[in-house]
């Protein structure tokens, strides 16, 4: 593999990266929405960043988009809603909803996943233990951003702040058989 792919390649897991941890914007949804795209009221489908869930008004706060372009937007949920247990603060969430009494209701909610680029692979944290274990010294990558990293990262990992790919250049290891693990916050 040539530096460019690997840069390239880098590049796509860091975009990746940041879909899932909601600082580029919603993610694909199984439905089909695109990444970016703000979802009208006539859609019945919201893509979002959960803010607060209120069990006692039945109701979640979601931030849709990105930006001047995002808003924070409130669904109601019911006895009825599936997927309950994927709402929790922060969490990239897939809301299909109805109209009822006036107000949007929550029908289903599904986690919010990416799929990444061919010849990218995800890798568990038993997976990183193995390695570490084994002597294979893989490259860790902290994503988050710079004042996370100096507060605690993991022993050894480099700070590489998601969409700073200017900053890949000369930090990787020439190595291309070496393993990289990205790491960061957020679902994946």
């Amino acid at each position: 593999m040539r530096l460019t792919d690997l840069l390239r390649t880098t590049g796509l897991l860091l975009g990746a990266a940041l879909l899932a941890w909601g600082c580029a914007g919603p993610g694909p949804d199984r439905a089909g929405t695109a990444p970016g795209r703000q979802t009208r009221q006539s859609d019945g489908v919201l893509v979002g960043t959960v803010l607060a869930r209120s069990d006692r008004d039945h109701s979640i706060s979601i931030r849709t988009g990105t930006g001047t372009a995002g808003r924070d937007q409130e669904v109601a949920f019911d006895d009825t809603t599936r997927g309950m247990g994927f709402v929790g603060r922060g969490r990239g969430i897939v809301v299909v909803w109805e109209m009822q009494d006036g107000r949007p209701l929550a029908r289903e909610i599904r986690p919010m996943l990416i799929s990444l680029p061919a010849g990218v692979r995800g890798i568990g944290v038993d997976e990183v233990r193995k390695a570490l274990a084994a002597g294979e010294a893989p490259v860790l990558v902290d994503t988050r951003p710079g004042k996370r990293y100096s507060r605690s990262h993991l022993p050894g990992a480099i700070s590489i702040p998601a969409g700073r790919r200017d900053a890949l250049s000369g930090r990787l290891p020439r190595d291309r058989d070496r393993l990289l693990v990205f790491y960061g916050q957020g679902p994946t």
